[in-house]
């Protein structure tokens, strides 16, 4: 800017700093953006290798109305997206977004249609109706308007300032959990297992193993999982999935773009090494870029996550009393929640010019596999298992199959395909210590790398695409040290903090720090993911342009901080 100064700095790419600072853009704050990474988009990002693009973190969207018309506001109508998925014939037919194997039992069509997911479970389990109903009233109530404005006023309560003082912070506890958010925090404190058995379903049963098929979304095992978290992925894919046109990056493309649009600029392989305060001492100014250089602002918001943003921005400075409120807000974080989980990527290129014409796969639905039933069980023996030595669960998608200019950008004979399946954090923790250049020379690390392809492929590629694997080319495996070197991440979490029933009363996940003009963005902030995020700030921005600009004010875009969030799915 001319005066040396931008209206706000942002910490982070990720589709919440984007989110927020395209808002900004549109009522005339330039905003400058500063990302560690080589690519903008956080666990959005998408990254170019061999001539393919891969995308990391977006591998569907819901095909929601709600979501689709914000995501259009905030990038001024230039993100495009289209309908994906499978068609499926016959009397049950219709289009397959999501496919559930389970082993021993077979699969199961998840079908676009709230009501073709309900007929499946009981043309499948015929002799569980009592409980399927049962099932049904607490599905439906979480999509109900009822729910939805509950949710929606128990976030937006997290806004007002005067509301995160400690003295008054009693109020906010109230109107959140026994009056207008009420319906929201009550879905929110019981655990997805115990969803179920209030529904009469065994823990472990086929049936229940369905209804949880989409788990992984959430990034927590069900015993641990907020209800109204996964309840709230199965409401948003319940019509169906959709993905952008142009790929998964095309969402921080369009979102950066609104803000270089609106005078704000984007730096990658900038990382914020500290704040700049001002003589007071509890006031920031601005941020000190790689170590030297110093850019001022007149608002910093922090999209790192809140335990990252108060470890290593808050605590680190010189104000005794700032430190110790850092020390303080982490140690309730660290109480309420834990990192959520960290995936090991398998990413594949293909070509397939030699591939005959019939035997071409366009299916563009996501795959998840499971070896066992009982999720929880799984998730346990995985952790107490040496690497590789049990079958795991994989989630097997094809990207190119998706988006729908893959052909007239890459062409007809290139195909990418992502098999993940969850790793954890004592797997790779050997390594943790090595620089990213030391470790991709370690032996001992190839190694777990080379056994990891392999036991993707075996469990996961071969059981999706039987007949694609002579057409590979390309393979390159990413684990959570991966995520920590490109993201900034500490234990490879790709969903910020957990979405356990403690986590929704911290004090400490909100927009407000108690350095002032500091502020925190992202999914800690609400909830996981970019479409469940995004959707909670409907209450504060309006998706018609006209509307906003009329009413666009400071205390909006504060809102958008509050409320924009990252990836999911």
């Amino acid at each position: 800017p001319a005066d040396g100064v931008f209206d706000a700095i942002f910490i982070g790419s990720g589709p919440g700093s984007l989110a927020c600072a395209a808002t900004m853009a549109k009522i005339g704050w330039r905003c400058a953006i500063f990302e560690q990474g080589e690519q903008l988009g956080g666990g959005a990002h998408v990254f170019p290798e061999r001539g393919y693009e891969f995308e990391t973190g977006v591998h569907y969207l819901g095909d929601e109305a709600e979501m689709k018309g914000l995501l259009s506001f905030l990038t001024c109508g230039r993100l495009e997206l289209a309908p994906i998925g499978t068609p499926v014939e016959g009397e049950q037919g219709g289009v397959m977004y999501d496919n559930v194997l389970l082993k021993g039992t077979g699969d199961f069509k998840f079908l676009a249609g709230k009501h073709k997911f309900l007929a499946m479970l009981r043309r499948r389990f015929p002799s569980n109706g009592k409980e399927i109903d049962a099932f049904e009233a607490v599905y439906a109530h979480h999509a109900s308007s009822a729910y939805k404005e509950s949710a929606a006023m128990f976030f937006t309560l997290k806004v007002p300032w005067l509301l995160n003082l400690w003295c008054v912070r009693w109020l906010r506890t109230l109107l959140q959990t026994r009056v207008m958010g009420r319906h929201f925090f009550r879905s929110s404190q019981r655990s997805a297992e115990e969803m179920l058995t209030s529904c009469g379903i065994p823990i472990g049963s086929d049936l229940g193993a369905v209804i949880l098929g989409q788990y992984g979304d959430s990034g927590m095992r069900p015993d641990k999982l907020s209800a109204m978290m996964h309840l709230g992925v199965m409401s948003h894919y319940s019509d169906g999935a959709c993905y952008p046109v142009g790929g998964s990056g095309q969402i921080p493309r369009k979102l950066n773009a609104v803000v270089i649009a609106g005078g704000g600029r984007s730096f990658t392989q900038a990382s914020v090494t500290s704040l700049l305060m001002a003589a007071d001492g509890h006031t920031c100014v601005g941020v000190t870029i790689n170590g030297g250089v110093e850019v001022r602002s007149k608002v910093v918001v922090s999209g790192i996550g809140a335990q990252r943003s108060y470890d290593h921005l808050i605590r680190p400075l010189p104000s005794p009393a700032l430190a110790s409120a850092a020390t303080d807000a982490i140690a309730r974080i660290e109480g309420a929640t834990e990192h959520s989980v960290a995936f090991i990527f398998l990413f594949l290129g293909l070509d397939i010019s030699t591939q005959p014409a019939d035997e071409r796969d366009a299916r563009s639905h996501n795959t998840w596999i499971y070896p066992e039933t009982d999720f929880t069980s799984m998730e346990k023996e995985i952790e107490q298992s040496a690497p590789w030595s049990r079958p795991m669960p994989m989630f097997v998608a094809s990207g190119s199959a998706k988006d729908a200019k893959w052909e007239s950008t890459f062409g007809k004979d290139k195909k990418t395909v992502v098999v993940l399946s969850q790793c954890p954090w004592a797997w790779v923790a050997p390594w943790a210590h090595m620089a990213h250049a030391e470790r991709e020379k370690d032996a001992s690390y190839a190694d777990f790398k080379q056994r990891a392809q392999a036991a993707m492929m075996e469990q996961g590629f071969r059981v999706v695409f039987p007949k694609l694997e002579p057409y590979i080319v390309h393979a390159t495996v990413g684990t959570p040290l991966t995520t920590n070197n490109f993201l900034g991440t500490t234990l490879g979490e790709c969903y910020g903090r957990s979405a356990t029933p403690s986590r929704w009363l911290c004090p400490d996940l909100s927009p407000y720090t108690p350095v002032k003009n500091l502020l925190l963005t992202g999914q800690d902030v609400v909830t996981l993911g970019l479409t469940g995020a995004i959707a909670s700030y409907r209450r504060g921005l309006a998706c018609d342009e006209q509307n906003a600009k009329a009413h666009f004010n400071l205390a909006v875009a504060l809102e958008a901080i509050n409320t924009s969030g990252t990836v999911g799915g």
